[in-house]
């Protein structure tokens, strides 16, 4: 299920970048701690002793790049944990095998 809202939050977040509307996606997860409570998602299922999705993994990695094109969000983000969790992922994922398109993602980012 959060993978799919995930799914759904890029696609329309990227529409809207894209398409110049003015009104970002994004900015619903600054409202609330949103964009806290996505990294604390992201935090609790990557230092997972045997991460059992890492599809999901992948959705986090590649919702974090597109809410790179807010240039607000870019801002919040500077004052979180995000690189560090990008990298741990990677490392993460170099122990696993076939996780080449995931770190591709994190190189993204």
């Amino acid at each position: 299920m959060l993978k799919a809202v995930l799914n759904t939050f890029i696609v329309l977040h990227a529409s809207s970048v894209f398409n110049d509307a003015g009104i970002f996606v994004g900015k619903a997860l600054r409202k609330n701690d949103g964009l806290k409570q996505l990294l604390i998602l992201y935090e609790n299922k990557i230092v997972e002793s045997k991460v059992k999705n890492w599809g999901l993994i992948k959705i986090f990695v590649q919702t974090i790049f597109m809410l790179n094109f807010d240039n607000k969000i870019v801002e919040e983000l500077k004052y979180t944990n995000v690189v560090a969790l990008v990298e741990y992922t990677v490392s993460r994922a170099l122990e696993e095998e076939n996780q080449n398109r995931l770190i591709l993602e994190c190189l993204k980012v």
